[in-house]
């Protein structure tokens, strides 16, 4: 006859606990692999939002040098805002708008006055449009080793050849801003203006531009300003 004997008890019982444990490591997996899915995708559409914001303000600094000697960052620029003459064509010398770019409660705006003049001596500026925000959910980026808080914008004037390691305090006087050279820019972004669904979503994005034609002179005697 054929052998009728079954399972024990306890060895149906120590299945369902093998059972069980490999359920709930394939479930713990499911659950890391879904999470680290969803922090790639907030700080993909986190770096889509700040990324165009970071290149426009770039691409404003790269076209500020419009008159030769002309400091292009303006007296009153900070950590927050910076004032700047920028004006992108083909003309020899582009008569320059003022740009300004401020953040406040973590949005980044920019306020436009159209230049108008034949020569620089002349020109003039009208007010200024309405501020227009580029990105929302903007915060203080944290650089270095170890790492500590930045402003939004930070100018650099050269010392013996060399971009200076520290920045010049703002705000700038006349005098400060006509010697600025670089200017460095940092800030962190969110997916959104609200917090994100998932932790170290927000990224940092940082970014330099220097307003130099022409290499800086080594003799430290020598001032090296911007636009020359």
């Amino acid at each position: 006859m054929r052998d009728e004997s079954g399972y024990t008890l306890i060895e149906l019982m120590v299945g369902m606990m093998v059972s069980m444990l490999v359920f709930g490591a394939i479930l713990m997996m499911v659950q890391v692999a879904t999470r680290s899915q969803d922090r790639v995708s907030e700080r993909v559409y986190a770096n889509q939002r700040g990324r165009p914001v970071m290149k426009r303000m770039i691409d404003r600094l790269h076209s500020a040098c419009v008159s030769p000697g002309l400091a292009p960052v303006q007296e009153g620029s900070t950590g927050e805002k910076l004032i700047l003459l920028s004006k992108s064509g083909t003309a020899v010398t582009p008569v320059p708008n003022t740009y300004v770019y401020s953040v406040a409660s973590g949005k980044v705006t920019e306020t436009v006055a159209i230049g108008a003049g034949a020569e620089p001596a002349n020109w003039a500026w009208g007010a200024p449009s309405t501020p227009q925000q580029l990105v929302d959910g903007v915060g203080v980026a944290q650089l270095g080793e170890p790492a500590a808080d930045v402003p939004l914008f930070r100018y650099f004037a050269y010392e013996g050849g060399q971009v200076a390691s520290t920045p010049l305090a703002t705000p700038l006087t006349k005098e400060s801003a006509a010697k600025v050279v670089q200017v460095n820019i940092a800030f962190t972004v969110s997916p959104s203006a609200q917090a994100a669904a998932e932790p170290n979503a927000a990224i940092t994005l940082s970014d330099s531009a220097t307003l130099r034609i022409e290499p800086a002179s080594e003799d430290s005697a020598q001032v090296n300003l911007p636009c020359v």
